[in-house]
This record gives structure tokens, sequence and C-alpha cells, in this order.
């Protein structure tokens, strides 16, 4: 009783879906990771800059 070429074909097919799905979710998990890291980067850039600027100010004085 083997699985005939159209059932193996639908499987193959089922497969693939589930695989591109869980690249999917990684993709999705991966840039929302990379977004938080942006924003940290950004919060600190920020901080350098008031950081830079209240310095200048004081020399400027």
């Amino acid at each position: 009783m083997g699985i005939d070429a159209k059932t193996k074909e639908k499987q193959e097919i089922v497969k693939r879906y589930f695989d591109a799905e869980r690249k999917l979710i990684l993709a999705d998990e991966e840039i929302s990771r990379l977004n938080s890291e942006l924003e940290t980067l950004r919060s600190e850039s920020d901080r350098k800059d008031e950081k830079i600027q209240t310095l200048l100010s004081h020399i400027n004085g």
C-alpha cells in the first residue's frame, strides 16, 4: 500500500508551505530584534548628542 505520486506531490507542497511559513516567522522575529536594537542605538545617540550640546553650551557660555 504505497503512496501514489499525486499524494506524494501534495505532501511535498504542504511541506514546502510549512517550511516557507517557518522561515517567514523567523525572519519576522529577526526584523523585530533588529528594530529593537536600532531603537536602542538611536536612544544612545540622542543621549550623546544631548551631552555634546550641553558641553558646547558650557564651553561657549
